[in-house]
């Protein structure tokens, strides 16, 4: 069996990266025996002019997307590739949602499921799994694959005491009043992006997780910065409203944006359990 996973940006986002190695986790211990091979998903190369494309042309037997994939954005990066497959490999989209879905979001990306007749959606939150899950073979109301975070890295043991922001829209009513909080704290500022100009920046998803495993608390605009916060049992607050937030809704813990926000992660390891198990068999 031989399948390509389609990873984000790592640079541009290491959230991405926290998609990426939960991901690879899950397709690994669902499919131990499978030769995993894996391509960049922000295309390919600039200077490609002999049409370099392993979605197109790779000899696998699955595609797999993860993460925000289920919009627009990936019709206009993928959507040739998909349809003109020459491998007639199986498409499948694990832990995979949209953004805000609206509604000329929506019907494009049914338009598209409707050509391409992928074969099996794990949604992360209940609206991808009602908006698409009739135009797959299978489907499965399932989590966000970075909740499988602790079970791929432990973070080291961190002596320090510190507060994050990881603040990278505009701030409202509420943040505002949380900067001003912050002010009194031994605050670190990180950006999701692998850049200096002037916070705290590292370039791999392990030293995040370090990081964020050992502050007593975390602010942040990030959904993914969240979720790694609560697999690791550090307190975090969501200070951005999105639809998104059904990815949290879909594990029962209590809503991010409202307050600083902790939760067991035995639970939702037994929901990332019970995925592994639904995707073993569809990769068969």
């Amino acid at each position: 069996m031989k399948i390509l996973y389609i990873t984000g940006s790592w640079y541009a986002n290491i959230g991405d990266a926290f998609i990426d190695l939960g991901a690879l986790y899950q397709l690994k211990k669902a499919a131990p025996n499978a030769t995993i091979n894996i391509t960049s998903g922000m295309g390919y190369y600039e200077d490609n002019k002999i049409g370099l494309d392993p979605i197109k042309d790779g000899d696998v037997d699955y595609i797999v997307f993860s993460g925000m994939t289920v919009h627009s954005k990936t019709i206009e990066l993928y959507g040739k590739s998909l349809l003109n497959r020459k491998n007639n490999a199986k498409i499948i989209f694990l832990g995979a949602g949209g953004e805000n879905y609206p509604t000329g979001d929506i019907l494009s990306m049914q338009k598209f499921f409707y050509d391409l007749k992928p074969y099996t959606l794990i949604s992360r939150d209940k609206f991808t799994y009602e908006y698409y899950k009739d135009y797959f073979d299978k489907s499965y109301e399932g989590i966000d694959v970075a909740f499988s975070l602790p079970l791929v890295y432990t973070p080291v043991k961190l002596d320090k005491d510190y507060s994050i922001t990881n603040i990278e829209r505009p701030l409202n009513k509420t943040s505002e009043e949380l900067k001003s909080y912050l002010k009194k704290k031994n605050k670190i500022s990180i950006k999701n992006d692998c850049s200096y100009k002037g916070r705290t920046a590292v370039s791999t998803p392990y030293s995040f997780l370090n990081i964020y495993a050992n502050a007593n608390e975390v602010f942040t605009s990030r959904i993914h910065t969240t979720i790694a916060c609560i697999c690791y049992g550090t307190p975090v607050q969501l200070l951005l409203q999105t639809r998104r937030i059904a990815i949290f809704e879909r594990l029962g813990i209590p809503n991010p944006m409202i307050k600083l926000t902790t939760f067991d992660y035995e639970p939702i390891k037994e929901e990332v359990d019970k995925q592994i198990k639904y995707l073993s068999g569809v990769l068969k």
